[in-house]
């Protein structure tokens, strides 16, 4: 007997009980054979998903979803949803989830609320993103089993961070698990950096899309706010070489952005020339450098060090 044929027995034995008696309540029939129920269908979901060979994804959206029902009153967010494009939606308010492919998730009910748009915290633009390769799932459950072990603080308290660097964000790193285990194919996220350090970062694969909100930690206020102070001393510049050439200011802002795109294509053609030089010493034990070739090389790197 399978999970879907006891799961038929166990519906059809709450049939039979009065409906005078059907209350969902802890120690009565009812109620017993109602958990019983409710357990087999997320069992049969699981099973489910791991035909499709989605397991993974299945229990880490079904955890965080059923974290929110006992959690949190928004009962909008129990529950999946699909949008207008039939893709699967799955949020907490602070990640979410969006699956061209459904999971086998509990259906959402009628009255659980009117879902929002994803749209409205998936970036359309990325201009002011970085795009940063992920790490594995293997780094990220290894560095939260060490935080937990180094953690002396109250029970409930514990939070593992993952910093993606200098000038990059900080993230919870279990929501950085989960979302690499739901999409384990995503091999880059986008970080804001600057003065979007605080935006959601964003992941895109072939299984579909997801966000997760950074954490602020002193590092990166402190580069916030030198990127805001930053940004107000080069709004300054323009406005005064603006009205040193008589020029409306947008031309000089315009004019400063080709120039800042050109100066990064060239810092880039460099840093890709280099790369090459270095991979050609790496594969070949007796690579020795001819002179024109050290003077090429100092010269790069002094071009490379202009440009930057």
């Amino acid at each position: 007997m399978n999970t879907q044929d006891i799961l038929t027995r166990v519906n059809a034995a709450m049939a039979l009980i009065p409906k005078d008696d059907a209350y969902a309540i802890p120690g009565t029939v009812f109620g017993e054979l109602s958990t019983l129920a409710s357990d087999l269908e997320a069992k049969l979901r699981l099973e489910y998903a791991s035909s499709k060979g989605a397991t993974d994804a299945t229990r880490t959206i079904t955890k965080m979803l059923n974290y929110m029902k006992k959690h949190d009153c928004r009962e909008s967010l129990h529950y999946a949803w699909l949008d207008s494009d039939g893709r699967q939606c799955a949020c907490d308010g602070y990640r979410a989830y969006r699956l061209k492919e459904p999971l086998p998730l509990e259906p959402r009910p009628e009255n659980a609320g009117e879902a929002f748009d994803l749209n409205g915290v998936i970036p359309k633009d990325l201009r002011g993103y970085a795009a940063v390769p992920l790490p594995s799932l293997q780094e990220v459950k290894a560095h939260i089993a060490v935080e937990r072990a180094k953690y002396t603080g109250k029970r409930g308290g514990f939070v593992a961070l993952w910093d993606f660097g200098e000038g990059k964000p900080v993230v919870n790193a279990e929501y950085l698990r989960d979302l690499l285990q739901v999409f384990p194919d995503a091999a880059e996220i986008f970080c804001g950096v600057g003065t979007k350090l605080y935006s959601p970062l964003y992941v895109r694969c072939d299984a579909g899309e997801a966000v997760l909100l950074p954490v602020r930690t002193d590092r990166t206020k402190a580069e916030i706010d030198a990127a805001r102070k930053a940004k107000e001393d080069a709004e300054q510049a323009i406005q005064a070489q603006a009205e040193a050439e008589g020029r409306d200011p947008e031309y000089i802002r315009e004019r400063e952005e080709r120039r800042a795109k050109r100066k990064a294509q060239a810092k880039k053609a460099l840093d890709e020339q280099l790369n090459h030089i270095r991979m050609e010493m790496a594969l070949s034990e007796d690579y020795a450098l001819e002179l024109d070739e050290f003077e090429y090389l100092v010269n790069l790197m002094d071009e490379i060090g202009m440009v930057a």
